[in-house]
């Protein structure tokens, strides 16, 4: 009976300890909340440490409406069209393209549209792309112009 006793005995204080210990450990845990109060500071600097980069690239996008008009955004895309979307959407302007077995082709952007004598054309760091808008995939720090121009 003493040997149970003593195995009793060891097995019980090892519960204590594993219990005092979890205790101590969840204390030293920085807290965290599933519901965090309205107002968070961000320090982007933390936030690229701790969390995990988005899926998605951030690039510059800029449109040239060839008349003077010059608007741009940092955005997240992922492929020269995604680019433009994405800023037609964010600035509210009417976007209008075509798809075609070779790509999507844009025809209007605002009240810029394709004619015999200007284009939509897409610059990306500043070199015209051998592929269509959709198919020219961007990496990040891109920087995507989109220019209303003179067909060449």
């Amino acid at each position: 009976m003493k040997k149970q006793t003593k195995i009793l005995l060891a097995v019980l204080v090892m519960i204590i300890a594993i219990v005092i210990g979890s205790q101590i450990y969840i204390k030293n845990q920085p807290e965290t909340s599933l519901f965090p109060e309205s107002k968070t500071e961000f320090n982007s600097e933390t936030a690229l440490k701790t969390s995990p980069l988005p899926d998605k690239n951030t690039v510059t996008v800029s449109l040239d409406f060839g008349d003077g008009k010059i608007i741009s955004s940092n955005i997240y895309a992922q492929t020269a069209f995604d680019a433009l979307e994405k800023i037609t959407k964010e600035k509210n302007l009417e976007l209008i393209k075509k798809d075609y077995k070779f790509g999507m082709m844009v025809s209007k952007v605002g009240s810029k549209e394709n004619s015999g004598d200007k284009n939509w054309m897409f610059y990306v760091n500043g070199k015209a792309s051998n592929l269509a808008s959709d198919r020219h995939v961007l990496n990040p720090g891109d920087k995507v112009e989109w220019k209303f121009e003179k067909t060449k």
